[in-house]
């Protein structure tokens, strides 16, 4: 019991202390707080009267600044260039209609005095526009326009509304003026309204600034308090006294530099009073400031800050008697606790721990219980639970290394799958050197060392692909797309492989209702392009491969696509169909064939498939051939009923029979820009094999620089590279895009670059290209692009 009367003892004597020094020290600085207290109450009472009012000046002079810009809006949007405004109809036809506008305005805010728009008498010859003034009655009358040219450009006293914003080039409020014309203190805001760079006229709006003034004068705290607006400086300040002769500044005042003072806050003296005062800046510029005397403002915070201190001080008694009735209550459950932390020290974890107390003593008595069951479990833990837990981490163990071993063998894979045709390519090379003099030897080597690049490039972008779709990265697009239109570019792409293999194709769409959906129509492409890659490739020449699109109609929009790719080839194992989706997978016996693959194109395109919702099945047998179905359900498009497609059923053979070898390109000049030298040569070589006349450009500055020299029809197209020092082809594109000619849009720009991911292909579109050629360059692929936009013209500038 000794322990808890000790603690008692001890918060009795620090709440007794505690309240005496409160009493001494509250006593000792009231004096100094508050000073402090007084200004900063002070300064939010009078800056929230200041910052209110303020932003009801404020929204004055927005409803100014909206109404003349909306009218500034209005003019630019009736004429589309100077020569407008220089024809008498248009600008008679303007100025009527911003009259019109401006009359209204005037009728519903009876403090706009004035309102006007001035032409540039340099643009049009001479004076021109309106001067709408309301007289003392309040009635709207036009007056007699300023003829500027009868004063000098620095005569502001007549012309400042004119040549102050001409001389700013923006809009500006204009410092209070008197107007001898009409006998008023106005305020005006006024807008230089270009064409161009070219100044078309200045537009302004002018208010009262008498009545605002006034208006402004009635703001204050108590009697004494008031409140004026005042200009940037301070060097005048407009109250109403002001327009009585009463002119002066802040010459008038003599600051005092208190530490309570603020950038807003301001105490000073004035004719022998002192004052405190706030200042809040104006949208317009100048200032409002409002004030009242020392004593009036803080009087009454003395008396409340004297009645808060004995407040507390009675509180603190009440609170310590109060208190040393209720830590009695309070020890209880804590000398309670204390006892059972102390057997749980002698290892006697059965203890019972009874929850008693309130809040934070609850759950501390609780939480020690936990802690008590929690030993006694750990105590009780038997030789075969640690034996579990022993095996349990070799097993996790074991994981690990299983883990870290398919890294290392999936790290092997690639080394060995890129090493093995780079291998290729520099024996080749090698041998190529050695045998300058013997041609069929170097074109022997030229053809194997342009197969083993197809094939480290087809594993580039397999492993990109996989890269993109491990990340969660490969992106999705759907658009409407001709699936017939999509099969016969399939069959494009493959078609140099086709002809090699001699392979006889059938495309069979005749089960299509719909044949434009909406899909991902290069994601599609990319399934349909590795499914018959696959089938050519380990198909046995002169072999037969069909592709097969049927449609079952779900309902009015909606329907399930199947699309089916078979062939006589080689086939499969149902060991091998089982993992054929994993990545870097291959038959066994696939060193037994003539064609090596990455063993990435079928999980990208399960991948793909299961992305898009849908499913594949595969049917093989080896020596027999392989089936392989993509089904898909997919939205239609309300369009006609296709055509029938026997006529497209070898759309492969019909393309090599008719396929020539011509220039395609005769007559037709292109521009190739690229940072690199030796992709130039290359481009340039190709093109012009193709009957082409090729110019280059080392960037796309040198680019653009070249394409504004030369005459409208110079070039018939641009091959543009994305990554280049100085300007690279997207900021390229569209400075030729933006330039103001017909031929500069329609031109065709068509990207040829490394940057081979769906993203790189939609920043090219948006940036203006109109079509998008990969690295390294394939000649089908360039030729095929190529065709669209000159076969069949009769001309090479015929667009």
């Amino acid at each position: 019991m000794g322990t808890r009367y000790s603690i008692q003892k001890k918060v009795i004597t620090f709440i007794t202390v505690v309240m005496i020094l409160t009493a001494v020290i509250l006593g000792g600085v009231v004096y100094a707080v508050i000073g402090r207290a007084q200004a900063f109450e002070a300064e939010l009472s009078i800056k929230g009267l200041a910052e209110t009012e303020a932003s009801q000046l404020n929204q004055r002079f927005l409803k100014v600044e909206t109404s003349v810009n909306d009218v500034t809006a209005l003019a630019d949007n009736t004429i589309a260039s100077t020569n407008d405004v220089k024809d008498t109809s248009l600008r008679k036809y303007l100025t009527r209609q911003i009259k019109d506008v401006f009359y209204a305005i005037m009728r519903k805010n009876k403090q706009v005095i004035a309102n006007y728009m001035t032409y540039d008498p340099e643009l049009i010859g001479k004076s021109d526009g309106f001067f709408y003034v309301r007289n003392e009655h309040g009635e709207l009358k036009e007056n007699e326009l300023t003829d500027i040219k009868k004063y000098q450009p620095d005569d502001l006293e007549h012309i400042g509304w004119y040549t102050i914003p001409k001389r700013n080039g923006k809009p500006v409020w204009l410092e209070p003026y008197y107007n001898k014309n009409i006998h008023r203190w106005l305020i005006s805001y006024v807008v230089p309204f270009y064409k161009g760079k070219t100044l078309v006229a200045v537009i302004g709006m002018d208010i009262d600034f008498k009545a605002l003034v006034d208006e402004v004068e009635q703001y204050r705290f108590y009697k004494h308090g008031r409140a004026f607006v005042k200009n940037k400086t301070g060097s005048v300040h407009y109250h109403p006294s002001f327009f009585d002769g009463d002119q002066h500044g802040d010459d008038r005042i003599t600051p005092l530099h208190l530490k309570e003072s603020t950038e807003h806050l301001k105490f000073y003296v004035e004719n022998g009073v002192w004052r405190v005062g706030y200042s809040q800046t104006l949208n317009n510029g100048m200032v409002l400031f409002l004030y009242d005397t020392y004593n009036e403002l803080y009087f009454e915070r003395h008396v409340v800050l004297l009645v808060v201190v004995l407040a507390t001080f009675f509180a603190a008694v009440i609170l310590s008697i109060i208190m040393v009735t209720y830590t009695g209550h309070l020890m209880r459950p804590i000398m309670n606790l204390t006892a059972t932390v102390k057997e749980i020290e002698q290892r006697n974890y059965d203890v019972e721990v009874t929850e008693e107390g309130e809040g934070e003593i609850r759950e501390l008595t609780r939480g020690v219980g936990v802690m008590a069951k929690a030993l006694r479990r750990q105590h009780l833990l038997t030789e075969s639970e640690l034996a579990e837990r022993n095996r349990q981490l070799e097993g996790a163990i074991k994981e690990a290394n299983r883990a870290n071993a398919a890294k290392s063998e999936f790290l092997s894979q690639m080394s060995h799958d890129i090493r093995t045709p780079m291998n290729a390519i520099i024996g080749m090379c090698v041998i190529a050197q050695d045998h300058l003099e013997n041609p069929i030897k170097v074109k022997n080597c030229l053809d194997n060392i342009y197969s083993s690049s197809n094939y480290m490039l087809s594993l580039i972008n397999d492993i990109l692909d996989m890269s993109q779709i491990e990340s969660g990265k490969l992106t999705y697009t759907e658009s409407e797309f001709n699936l017939v239109a999509l099969v016969n570019k399939c069959l494009v792409v493959l078609s140099s492989q086709i002809k090699n293999y001699q392979h006889h194709v059938s495309v069979d769409c005749s089960g299509l209702l719909h044949e434009t959906v909406i899909v991902d129509g290069l994601r599609l492409q990319q399934v349909l392009v590795n499914l018959l890659s696959n089938s050519v490739k380990y198909t046995e020449k002169g072999g037969n491969i069909d592709i097969r699109i049927e449609e079952e109609k779900l309902s009015d929009k909606l329907s399930h696509y199947t699309f089916t790719v078979m062939d006589n080839g080689i086939g499969m194992t149902e060991e091998f169909q089982m993992r054929i989706f994993h990545p870097f997978t291959r038959e066994k016996d696939d060193h037994q064939t003539e064609v090596k693959g990455t063993g990435l194109g079928m999980a990208i395109t399960k991948a793909i498939v299961d992305h898009m919702g849908g499913q594949i099945e595969i049917n093989s047998k080896l020596g027999e051939g392989t089936k392989i179905s993509v089904g898909l359900n997919l939205e239609t498009v309300d369009v006609a009923r296709i055509k029938e497609l026997k006529e497209q059923a070898e759309p492969v053979e019909r393309s090599s029979e008719n396929e020539e070898d011509g220039k395609i390109l005769e007559g037709v000049r292109l521009l190739v820009v690229d940072d690199m030298i030796i992709n130039l040569e290359i481009a340039a070589t190709l093109l012009e094999e193709m009957g082409a006349i090729v110019e280059t450009a080392d960037n796309g500055k040198d680019a653009v620089e070249k394409f504004n020299l030369k005459p409208v029809g110079w070039y018939d197209a641009i091959l543009m590279d994305i990554r280049m020092p100085i300007m690279d082809g997207y900021q390229a594109t569209r400075a030729i895009r933006d330039m103001d000619s017909e031929y500069a849009k329609w031109i065709p720009i068509i990207a040829v670059s490394a940057n081979a991911f769906e993203e790189d292909i939609r920043q090219s579109k948006e940036a203006g290209m109109n079509d998008h050629i990969t690295k390294p360059i394939d000649v089908t692929c360039l030729r095929n692009i190529l065709e669209q936009y000159f076969t069949g013209r009769s001309h090479p500038n015929d667009h």
